[in-house]
């Protein structure tokens, strides 16, 4: 595939997706794995902002039907089913809203494939109802808000700024999510969760290998905040372990370890 086809295959799936003016935690999921699937292995969700930026901006600057209209010079014709059976998916993800459906149905009629099959094949229904169990209260509180205003005056930005500039609303990612490129081209992301009160401290390195710590600061936000900026033009992959003790006197530090969050045991 050429990269405009690969751009257009990923264009389709936030078109799809964004149409109803929201990108569900589901969407961003499916969406995440279809972009990895057309750029390879190890893909980080946190690099689908500026992949998706000239696609939206075409979007914006077009309007959906101009848009539509140039995609058969970007699909090559045995790419076109799996093209838009694979953005079907992605739409599908949370239940396919009238909006999206509509979008879908104008983009087969354009690239001649049968709409009522593929919406079909990927079993598209208008449910947006997500199923008991699986949703989480992750709404910014006042925490959130002094987490943000000191990473954003010591440089962190939000990464999905540009999405929220085109109106599509995103979750999946906390109450917060900031980012911060640090002089060792390592980039770190911070995620609050509201729902447990947790920081998610990721990072990654120039080859995209990276590493998740869960940090509980339990009423020390503050602290664990200057541990984190005090931090952050040092940190690395290899130094991490070097830093775990520092963040240890601020809050109870936690890995994954498959499915299980497991606390890391302080050293003696």
């Amino acid at each position: 595939m050429t990269q405009s086809s690969i751009e257009a295959e990923i264009g389709l799936c936030i078109l799809f997706s964004a149409v109803d003016g929201e990108i569900s935690e589901k969407e961003i999921g499916a969406l995440s794995n279809r972009v990895g699937h057309l750029l390879g292995d190890d893909f980080d969700v946190m690099r689908l902002p500026a992949l998706l930026d000239g696609e939206l901006g075409s979007i914006s600057e077009f309007g959906v039907d101009e848009y539509v209209a140039k995609l058969p010079a970007r699909i090559p014709a045995a790419r076109r089913y799996e093209a838009v059976r694979a953005a079907c998916v992605v739409a599908c993800a949370d239940g396919l809203a009238p909006e999206e459906e509509e979008v879908v149905r104008q983009v087969c009629v354009v690239l001649e494939v049968d709409a009522d099959e593929i919406i079909g094949g990927v079993g598209g229904k208008n449910d947006t109802i997500a199923p008991v169990g699986q949703t989480h209260d992750d709404e910014p509180n006042a925490t959130t808000k002094v987490i943000a205003d000191e990473l954003v005056r010591r440089g962190w930005v939000d990464p999905m700024q540009s999405l929220r500039d085109a109106g599509v609303a995103l979750s999946g990612f906390g109450a917060l999510a900031l980012q911060y490129q640090s002089p060792t081209a390592h980039l770190l992301r911070v995620e609050h969760h509201t729902c447990d009160g947790s920081l998610h401290l990721h990072v990654t390195d120039e080859s995209e290998a990276g590493t998740d710590l869960v940090l509980f600061p339990d009423g020390k936000e503050t602290e664990l905040l200057a541990v984190l900026t005090a931090m952050q033009d040092e940190i690395t992959l290899e130094t991490l372990d070097t830093h775990i003790d520092s963040l240890q006197a601020v809050a109870r530090v936690c890995i994954f370890q498959g499915e299980s969050l497991v606390e890391i045991e302080k050293s003696s």
